[in-house]
């Protein structure tokens, strides 16, 4: 028995019967859930549950939704329902002066990205959704012009996504998207970008008290809040953010619900992007010009999105040649041996390029149009063990000349350097010791590096957020691991520009395609319930 139904037996006087099914709670919430669905019904829970609109001080909820029974803690019970509140709230008109002939002249073609700016414009909350490629930074650029355009002061605007990363690849998308606009609407939305920061930094997030500077009770200065990769948010950070938001303010949400869940509890924005009670705040891009010269793995992409195994193997099974002429090549091997023995030219050369730069300024150039992503860390194949391999691998081709760069990853945020989780950079000695590079910051010094891990490879859910021209794919060697799920699949897949090349046995990819790594949560409830009481 669990510590926690321990304390709820003595605290709220559960009785045994009930202690099976809140041991089982507890479990599925370290694997990402926030509810339990009961297998079977639970008659006597002591003092420690109650129905939603019963005793509030009870720590557990028991739910009846869709013709079954859930049980959750009143902690995640109250977040989803705060979550649902605030965004139907936040579902109401709220127009900025745009007129027709200017929209059109941002957007000349009809169709969804017209269709996102128009909702953008007239209502409070907006929902933009879409895979890789089809336009979605494009899309916000030109709403984040028209919005200044129609009188939203720059300082009240606010950019904002889960990862470091994640920020900066948004900062730097909307400025590139911006070069079209003039140099008027340029500076303009180059300084609405350079806001761009984690949400906890947004926030103001205090990691030793675990609390927010910005909360319900002291919002946030701005008129206008973006959050880009939503996918990545957990449970706990959408409950915090939306409290933070000024009652006024409007809120653009952008991401691909396809991709993998945050690594917290709660898959928040694919329940949103699913949601019938938030469908009027919606628009789903579809048109992909990423992959227009090399449509292999656009299909792919597709295919696993449609669920359709057979057709993604099928589709493998024809590029097979590791010179990757269409973009893609597949590969059943799985072991490191194997992988390293058939690494694709394009992949080897690249990882020579990182190692042996001159300078760790071209080392970071080389390895930002490269990743090598794997479904495990700590496994045979895992990232850990793939990626020192591939040094020893890297020393064996060049005898004579000795590793001179070596990708790091920081697996955590630190003050005082000023460095974010997920950040990758270059050991490179020089006179002064060994310091590590990053890209548009100073040098630090390696003993001042907070935790680090090498990253010649990384795990799929490091790379999320990010996109690299040249990715290689490895994934489970085992059809029944908890890994091998649609959404692992298809997050690494969507890292690719240029060329995907896939390890991994075919039962694995038709399972992962056809395994939905589905958490329970009762967000859906909540929203319901929300917008019931409106109508």
């Amino acid at each position: 028995m669990k510590p926690e139904t321990q304390w709820l037996q003595k605290k709220w006087a559960m009785p045994d019967a009930a202690c099976d099914a809140v041991d089982k709670l507890f479990a599925v919430q370290k694997e990402g859930s926030t509810a339990l669905k009961l297998e079977a019904p639970v008659s006597d829970w002591g003092k420690a549950a109650a129905p939603p609109d019963a005793d509030k001080s009870s720590p557990l909820v028991v739910v009846d939704h869709d013709a079954s029974t859930f049980v959750q803690t009143r902690w995640f019970f109250e977040a989803e329902q705060k979550i649902a509140h605030s965004l139907k709230g936040l579902n109401s008109e709220a127009p900025v002066d745009c007129t027709p002939e200017k929209l059109s002249t941002y957007f000349p073609e009809e169709g969804g990205q017209r269709d996102a700016a128009s909702m953008a414009l007239a209502k409070r909350l907006t929902v933009i959704t879409g895979g890789p490629g089809t336009g979605k930074t494009y899309t916000l650029a030109r709403i984040l012009a028209l919005l200044i355009d129609g009188g939203i002061d720059l300082k009240f605007i606010q950019l904002t996504a889960p990862t470091g990363k994640a920020a900066d690849r948004m900062k730097e998308a909307v400025n590139q998207a911006s070069t079209s606009l003039g140099q008027g609407l340029q500076a303009h939305l180059q300084a609405a970008s350079s806001s761009s920061k984690t949400i906890h930094s947004l926030l103001r997030h205090n990691p030793g008290k675990n609390s927010c500077t910005y909360h319900h009770g002291h919002r946030l200065p701005c008129k206008v809040l973006i959050v880009d990769e939503c996918s990545m948010v957990d449970t706990m950070l959408w409950k915090a953010l939306l409290e933070a938001l000024p009652d006024d303010a409007r809120l653009i949400l952008l991401g691909d619900p396809n991709q993998l869940e945050s690594v917290g509890r709660g898959n928040v924005f694919s329940e949103i992007a699913a949601s019938e009670a938030l469908k009027s705040a919606r628009v789903h891009l579809t048109k992909s010009l990423r992959f227009s010269d090399r449509p292999a793995i656009s299909q792919l992409a597709l295919a696993i999105e449609g669920r359709k195994a057979e057709e993604a193997v099928d589709l493998l099974s024809k590029n097979q040649e590791p010179t990757c002429p269409d973009g893609l090549f597949w590969s059943e091997s799985t072991g490191v041996s194997q992988i390293l023995k058939n690494l694709p030219p394009a992949v080897l050369e690249a990882m020579q390029a990182v190692a042996f730069a001159p300078t760790p300024e071209e080392a970071l150039q080389a390895l930002n149009k490269v990743r090598i992503l794997t479904s495990h860390r700590i496994q045979t194949s895992g990232s850990d063990s793939l990626g020192s391999e591939i040094e020893k691998l890297l020393t064996g081709k060049n005898p004579s000349q000795k590793i001179r760069n070596r990708p790091i990853i920081i697996n955590r945020n630190d003050p005082e350097t000023g460095l974010r989780n997920g950040e990758v950079g270059i050991v490179y000695p020089d006179g002064e010791g060994l310091k590590v590079h990053f890209d548009k910051r100073e040098a630090v010094s390696v003993s001042k590096l907070p935790e680090h891990s090498p990253a010649w490879t990384i795990t799929i859910h490091r790379s999320q957020g990010s996109e690299y021209e040249n990715v290689l794919v490895v994934l489970p060697k085992k059809s029944n691991s908890p890994l091998a799920t649609r959404q692992l699949l298809y997050t690494a897949i969507t890292r690719s520009k240029q060329s995907l090349f896939v390890y991994g046995p075919a039962e694995v990819i038709q399972k992962a395609i056809c395994h939905t790594g589905q958490r329970t949560t009762l967000l859906e409830f909540h929203l319901r319930s929300s917008f019931s009481k409106a109508q």
